[in-house]
């Protein structure tokens, strides 16, 4: 929001900093008044634009901390939208390269249960099959694509992931 972070945590720490010596001021003023322990008299002038420099600063401090809130949430709000998208290419690049190697509407399930790290015997179950059969779609999965096994599979796919990435996601000189 405010162009540098170090600039907006210093006017978040200086908010809190005046609202802390705001607060306790207040305090002071309270407890000196209940119990009566003010030895000298003050101006009443000097003791009210105390009291008002004070409540301002709470004010200030208040709003500065409703702006960074704000600037808080909406950066949530786009991290939020960008794993939507990252999620959504993943889905994308992943059924593509399903499509391409020809595998069959079960091996295609098979295949996104084995993605999402279910064991045999969780994807026979969700799929009404048997350990048998999934374990032949798999060793089908795995012929189609050329791998011998589940986390070559994954690995497959995570690289074709990283060679379709935006270039301008990848800085230079950065390795792959």
């Amino acid at each position: 929001m405010f162009g540098k972070r170090g600039v907006g945590q210093s006017l978040v720490a200086l908010a809190l900093i005046v609202q802390f010596l705001c607060i306790v001021f207040f305090i002071w003023n309270f407890v000196i008044s209940v119990f009566g322990l003010r030895t000298e008299a003050l101006d009443w002038r000097i003791i009210e634009s105390i009291e008002i420099s004070a409540a301002f600063g709470l004010i200030i401090g208040g709003v500065v901390s409703i702006v960074f809130m704000r600037s808080a949430m909406k950066q949530v709000h786009s991290a939020k939208e960008s794993l939507r998208l990252a999620s959504g290419a993943f889905e994308e690049v992943v059924d593509r390269r399903l499509h391409e190697w020809s595998l069959s509407a079960a091996e295609r399930d098979v295949a996104w249960f084995s993605i999402k790290g279910f064991n045999t015997n969780e994807i026979a179950e969700f799929r009404g099959s048997s350990t048998g059969t999934i374990k032949v779609q798999l060793a089908s999965i795995y012929k189609k694509t050329g791998v011998k096994s589940r986390a070559e599979f994954v690995s497959t796919l995570i690289d074709d992931l990283v060679v379709d990435a935006k270039p301008e996601l990848i800085k230079i000189g950065e390795t792959i």
